[in-house]
């Protein structure tokens, strides 16, 4: 399973990434209390997952925010 994570690459593992598939996914989310139990990048970590997720379905990297 190849990797999604763009900033987890090397600049040739990019290139043949974005030749085989020009398809790129930003995950957005917002970063605030969630109360004391939950960290405040909550939504972001949930988005980024998401995004890893449906990057497998389209064969396409996930950018870093």
């Amino acid at each position: 399973m190849p990797r999604r994570r763009f900033d987890e690459l090397t600049d040739p593992e990019i290139a043949a990434a974005l030749a085989r598939s020009p398809r790129v996914i930003l995950p957005m989310g917002s970063v605030e209390q969630h109360g004391p139990h939950l960290p405040t990048g909550t939504d972001f970590f949930a988005a980024t997952s998401i995004a890893l997720a449906v990057a497998g379905h389209l064969d396409a990297l996930v950018l870093p925010l």
